[in-house]
């Protein structure tokens, strides 16, 4: 075979770099026939495919091995699906199988993920993790380190899932967790050993994570202290260069700017980090940073090489993993595991009109997307119909991208249902109204200078020029001097812009209170459920009289006693709303019927925080009589009457005479 690949070799003249299967049996045939084994694997290959000519020698005799050996990573980072994970499976037995032909059955290739793993996102806020740990096991993950997110969940939670993890969870500076001591799988650092020959090299990995104070809560990971990155870096690069290691890796979990710190301070030849949410591969003094971005579709392959040469070769290269096939077994693990959510991915609770379709939320912090324009326009439209009674209206939104998590790209999607919700926007995610100057608008544009998670998302009413300046707010033109009422998210928010923190610092006074802080869900969950209220109004008043007559109801009372009940309504959220709903999931339905008749003793609607607002997603009890149902209306449409005197902002089909088919046809 070997004699055989040196005459294909030495007679090749032709470029091959669009040759075919068939081309190369035409080549073969020329140079005196083609011997049985390559005629075997020649029919084995792609039609289709490509191949130049070290790649169709390799393919049909196999890479020419190494004298050398080398160590690949595979890595990933900050992961909140688990979609990728089947493929990954595949990608990393491709290529650890690769890298041994290559290099010998010395060689190592192992995979590690550089934080973020158990929160926050949809999944782990019901199973606390469990679905991401037997994910981690079975691909497997052979290395993790702590991310901050790690400490949203609680640290009993915390304590289980380090428990069931079966790799090493590497901990360079946080070792006063108390999971450092108590579980096996902890180890401040690790040594990676390879042995060829007479030939040991040693590769040291040290995992730290940022101890920025504004990104915990107190209290965060049990009351354990992050002691210092750079630190902890420069006292274990110290010692394990003492313990004969060739180099020594970071695997951070740290801001792009504080790894560039770790570059200055130090001669690592490379730099795995995450935190950020994007893709990074640069080098900086000499040391190459690499993130493969989040959610595990990139992975970073690096490989570090010992060829004969004085010292290792890096190599490094970014690989799609989409591009290889799904792990079958895994990935109907994966379906188990989401089988958690069905209730909430079947339960639809708002239609996305036309103008925001194709709905994306992907890269929402390095770009304007069109998800967070729609859920900034939702709030604000839900801000003021909540505001009718007393409160001051609200201008617009304004709310930082990293708030925005879904990075999901729904193309057709007409219609979100609540795991869409709770994907994008998490539920500990509260919104307040902030009073600031004009010209505090116009420093949005320094927040998409960077890729970040301050990167500033707005809701339509704000205008934008082709410099980035806001031009109008509301459809009329910016005023720098006047005062805005903008919404925004209580913790981080519109607080990132320097300017505003500035403003604070001067005027503390007008900070927004925290206690004046709505939830998110609530406020939009109430709102979609005032328009689905709407549509069955309408549905109901077929003489269009402005109150539903006891012939009228019997369009949706199945029972003919006169009342509707929840599963009348949930009927009437599929039939008439053109929702999808879910057996036993009455969220959206017990918000629909406290649309219908939601007062308080003085007749008037409780603020958000209230009982009204008990949507945990339990059946509740309770019919809708005609009076409640007519009275409840006639006082709606007497404040939304007041309303249209009123700068609030809210569609038009919520107001007396609107037309309430608009909603029908987004």
């Amino acid at each position: 075979m070997q004699t055989a690949r040196q005459k294909v070799q030495k007679v090749l003249s032709a470029d091959t770099n669009k040759f075919s299967a068939d081309d190369w049996a035409e080549v073969l045939d020329c140079l005196g026939g083609c011997p049985p084994e390559v005629a075997a694997a020649l029919r084995d290959l792609q039609k289709s495919r490509s191949l130049d000519n070290a790649a169709f020698l390799d393919e049909i005799f196999g890479p020419e091995k190494s004298t050398g050996c080398a160590l690949r990573i595979i890595q990933i980072t900050d992961v909140y699906i688990l979609d990728n994970f089947p493929s990954l499976r595949t990608l990393i037995q491709k290529k650890e199988a690769e890298l041994k032909a290559r290099f010998g059955g010395e060689s190592r290739c192992i995979s590690m993920l550089t934080g973020d793993f158990l929160a926050p996102y949809l999944l782990s806020s019901i199973d606390r993790g469990t679905g991401m740990i037997r994910m981690l096991n079975e691909t497997p993950i052979n290395y993790v380190t702590w991310g901050n997110h790690e400490a949203d969940l609680s640290h009993e939670d915390v304590m289980c899932r380090v428990e069931e993890y079966e790799g090493v969870w590497i901990n360079s500076n946080m070792q006063s967790h108390e999971s450092f001591k108590k579980c096996k799988c902890q180890k401040d650092v690790e040594i990676i050993e390879l042995r060829k020959g007479d030939k040991v090299h040693r590769v040291g990995l040290v995992g730290v994570l940022s101890g920025e104070p504004s990104l915990y809560k107190p209290g965060a990971f049990g009351g354990a202290t992050i002691e210092d990155p750079w630190k902890t870096l420069a006292h274990y690069k110290k010692s394990l260069q003492k313990e004969q290691c060739d180099l020594v890796i970071p695997l951070c979990h740290l801001y792009e700017n504080q790894d560039e710190i770790t570059c200055k301070n130090f001669d690592f030849p490379v730099v795995l980090s995450g935190h950020d949410h994007h893709i990074v591969d640069r080098i900086v003094d000499g040391t190459r940073i690499l993130k493969p971005g989040s959610d595990g579709h990139y992975a970073v392959m690096l490989d570090i090489i010992w060829d004969g040469s004085d010292g290792p070769k890096i190599e490094a290269e970014l690989l799609k993993v989409a591009d290889f096939e799904a792990d079958a077994l895994l990935a109907e693990h994966v379906k188990e595991v989401y089988s958690t959510l069905d209730h909430l991915r079947y339960t639809q609770v708002v239609k996305v009109p036309k103008a925001y379709r194709p709905l994306s939320s992907v890269n929402s912090r390095g770009s304007c997307t069109s998800a967070a324009r729609f859920f900034c326009t939702e709030i604000r439209n839900a801000l003021n119909l909540d505001c009718l009674e007393d409160s001051p209206h609200c201008d617009c939104v304004v709310i930082n991208g990293g708030n925005f998590r879904g990075e999901r790209d729904y193309k057709d999607v007409r219609r979100l249902s609540l795991e869409d919700l709770k994907s994008e926007i998490d539920e500990s995610v509260e919104i307040v109204v902030a009073e600031l100057p004009g010209w505090i608008l116009q420093g949005l544009r320094e927040t998409w200078k960077v890729v970040s998670g301050a990167w500033m998302q707005h809701d339509d009413g704000i205008e934008v020029d082709d410099r980035g300046h806001v031009v109008s707010v509301a459809g009329k033109a910016l005023d720098e001097d006047g005062t805005y009422r903008i919404g925004t998210t209580r913790r981080f928010g519109i607080q990132l812009m320097s300017s505003v923190a500035s403003y604070w610092e001067q005027r503390p006074e007008l900070r927004p209170h925290p206690e004046s802080a709505v939830p998110v869900h609530s406020l939009l969950l109430h709102y979609w459920a005032e328009k689905v209220w709407v549509r069955i109004w309408a549905f109901l008043d077929k003489d269009g009289n402005g109150r539903i007559d006891p012939e009228e109801i019997q369009a949706l009372d199945r029972t003919g006693d006169g009342e509707l009940d929840q599963d009348d309504i949930m009927c009437a959220v599929k039939s008439v709303a053109n929702l999808e709903t879910f057996e036993g999931e009455y969220t959206l339905t017990d918000l629909v019927m406290k649309a219908s008749n939601c007062f308080g003793p003085s007749g008037k609607i409780p603020k958000l925080h209230t009982a009204c607002f008990q949507v945990a997603g339990h059946r509740g009890q309770g019919t809708l009589t005609l009076r409640e149902i007519n009275h409840r209306r006639r006082h709606r449409r007497k404040q939304l009457k007041e309303a249209r005197t009123r700068e609030s902002q809210f569609p038009a089909e919520l107001l007396p005479d609107g037309h309430v088919q608009d909603q029908q046809n987004v």
